[in-house]
């Protein structure tokens, strides 16, 4: 098999998810820790891990599903699609942040529309940054 999309690496990965989600299981359920989502977080990383070794799997016993992934992933128009939907993410994720901010102070929770209006910024520092350094590497 050819060092495709879905290598060793991957599956290493998905992998020591399912273990670290079994961990937090094993915590909670033995009161180490205490249980504030952190089942639900173990379930998640569960699922996701045992999703991504599943399509490790079908990677390898199916040639047409591996044929149909390394075109998708060196393929320039989906490539440019998925910038593009990350782009328009940001937009939104950064408008509706801004937004709750402004709702957050006009109805008292001074606190939460802090940490938002925080995180707004950090946002915007780390696009400045990146477009900094984007520009002068292309």
């Amino acid at each position: 098999m050819k060092n495709g999309y879905y290598n060793n690496r991957r599956m290493a990965w998905s992998i020591i998810c399912i273990l670290l989600g079994l961990f937090l299981l094993i915590l909670t359920d033995r009161s180490l820790i205490p249980d504030n989502g952190m089942s639900g977080f173990g379930y998640g990383l569960i699922a996701v891990g045992a999703v991504r070794l599943f399509q490790v799997f079908r990677y390898r016993k199916d040639e047409a599903f591996q044929k149909k992934v390394d075109i998708a992933a060196s393929d320039e128009r989906y490539s440019f699609l998925s910038m593009k939907a990350w782009s328009w993410t940001g937009y939104i994720g950064l408008i509706g942040a801004g937004i709750l901010t402004i709702v957050m102070r006009i109805m008292g929770s001074t606190e939460i529309s802090r940490i938002l209006s925080y995180c707004v910024c950090a946002e915007l520092l780390i696009y400045a940054g990146t477009f900094f350094v984007l520009s002068k590497k292309y």
